[in-house]
């Protein structure tokens, strides 16, 4: 069965950009863009390992696609989460946009 892994790899090896966000499946983007923003509190095993910097973890959960682009999604995640969101973890970072979201009004 082919899941697009082969592919990836042969990509990846003759990327002049590696790492390089294209390779990231759309649905991981836009489920760390919408938790880096506090649209959704919780991700699932493989990207809360990512967002809280537990390698171990984070490869124990991928499948094998994410594993090959793994460094891609990591360089993603630096340039695009905000610091503060790394730092101080999952639960601290959706309590503080829940948070902030309170102040500026909303629900």
């Amino acid at each position: 069965m082919d899941d697009g892994v082969d592919a990836a790899i042969r990509l990846l090896e003759n990327s002049h950009r590696f790492p390089d966000e294209r390779f990231i499946k759309p649905h991981i983007k836009n489920s760390i863009d919408k938790w880096s923003s506090g649209e959704v509190p919780y991700l699932g095993s493989f990207l809360m390992a990512v967002m809280e910097d537990r390698l171990t973890e984070a490869c124990m959960h991928a499948d094998r696609y994410n594993l090959v682009t793994l460094p891609c999604i990591v360089q993603y995640v630096y340039m695009n989460v905000p610091s503060r969101a790394r730092r101080e973890g999952a639960k601290t970072w959706a309590a503080f946009c829940a948070a902030e979201k309170k102040a500026e009004g909303g629900k």
